[in-house]
């Protein structure tokens, strides 16, 4: 599940250890790169995102991150990398601003900006091996392939989402909130009320023409990510 943690509770913390519930946290680092993530009414959302990571600490359910970056973060990667774990995450995966799906007004990042940012990061991670990177874990095991395989691993990662209201996009969370009469908006279904086979059935009638069609990959497996209400930026 991600969740931008403002509303995580005791009670909540209870449910997710029975069900045993994976939590991902939406948290961009700290308050002066954070200050783009704001709930409904305008307000600025770290503090309650840290309280609530204090929550799950509390009753020590491990969590994730999943951070956005945009051009007032790129110059703050040690920062940023240094209060991720610091709050406890021993992962986290960015991703750079970009103004597509719902996210109309994305500060963007220019691309000498974006490569300043993963430099710092890729020295960090060398002098910090407590926290895991997603980009230079994938990027460093990529390269550590032979040549003849990494065509074989260079495959979109689906990731199956389920949004707030129960619809289902199969590629990418990006995908929710996104019209397209073409592709059905992208949702194959909701969970609500159809069936995981009748779910999967239409993937075919939704995948963009420049995805590979891998969505038999998840036929036997599911990792499913579920977005909470105020996770709009990811």
């Amino acid at each position: 599940m991600q969740t931008g943690a403002t509303l995580i509770t005791d009670a909540w913390c209870e449910l997710f250890e029975r069900y045993e519930i994976g939590v991902g946290v939406s948290i961009d680092g700290p308050r002066s790169v954070n200050h783009h993530r704001v709930d409904r009414a305008g307000r600025l959302m770290v503090d309650r995102s840290v309280a609530g990571i204090d929550t799950l600490k509390r009753h020590d359910i491990p969590f994730i991150v999943l951070a956005v970056v945009s051009q007032d973060g790129t110059s703050r990667a040690h920062d940023t990398l240094d209060f991720l774990r610091d709050l406890g995450s021993r992962w986290v995966g960015f991703n750079i601003e970009a103004k597509e799906g719902a996210n109309v007004d994305g500060d963007t990042p220019a691309m000498e900006q974006a490569q300043r940012f993963w430099r710092d990061t890729f020295t960090w991670s060398r002098q910090n091996r407590e926290m895991t990177v997603r980009e230079v874990e994938r990027i460093l095991g990529f390269l550590g392939l032979k040549t003849a395989m990494r065509g074989a691993d260079a495959r979109h990662d689906l990731i199956p989402t389920i949004g707030w209201n129960g619809d289902v996009v199969l590629l990418s969370p990006e995908l929710l909130g996104v019209h397209d009469d073409r592709y059905h908006d992208f949702v194959a279904g909701n969970v609500l009320t159809d069936s995981l086979p009748t779910i999967l059935s239409r993937a075919a009638d939704l995948l963009c023409p420049r995805v590979p069609d891998r969505t038999g990959a998840v036929q036997g497996h599911v990792r499913v990510l579920l977005l909470l209400p105020g996770c709009a930026r990811g």
